[in-house]
């Protein structure tokens, strides 16, 4: 009897022991679980971001062959067209780089008053500064 009583004992403990090894398995086994899961989610995160990123690409692409459609269908400069004559065409460039020198003499002159406006201002306003002075 007593020795019956020694083999429940160790066949219960043996059965403790295995469940309680089937029991940390099953726990790590979850853990694993929840780790593919999280990065499973991750990847489908990555996908639709890529899918999203192609599209984009997609629609990139689409503007820029509209836009190359567009210059494509635009008409040639007048160089290209057959009616346009060389002196036309350096006449045209002399008065374009006259209205580009004007243009440049007008920012200078420009900036110059802007720069004699400002010394002025500042005169001014050191007079003024003396004039208060001498009022004290």
């Amino acid at each position: 009897m007593k020795n019956e009583h020694v083999i429940i004992a160790a066949l219960a403990i043996a059965l403790a022991g295995t469940g309680y090894y089937a029991y940390t398995e099953h726990q790590q086994v979850q853990a694993l679980q929840e780790q593919v899961d999280g990065k499973s989610n991750q990847v489908d995160q990555s996908q639709r971001k890529i899918m999203d990123l192609l599209a984009t690409v997609q629609d990139l692409k689409n503007k820029n062959a509209d836009l190359q459609d567009q210059v494509d269908n635009q008409p040639a400069p007048a160089a290209a067209q057959g009616d346009v004559s060389v002196s036309d065409i350096m006449r045209q460039m002399d008065e374009d780089d006259l209205r580009q020198k004007e243009s440049d003499y007008l920012d200078k002159q420009s900036e110059y008053l802007d720069k004699v406006n400002r010394k002025l201002d500042d005169e001014y306003l050191s007079q003024d500064v003396k004039m208060k002075d001498f009022s004290k």
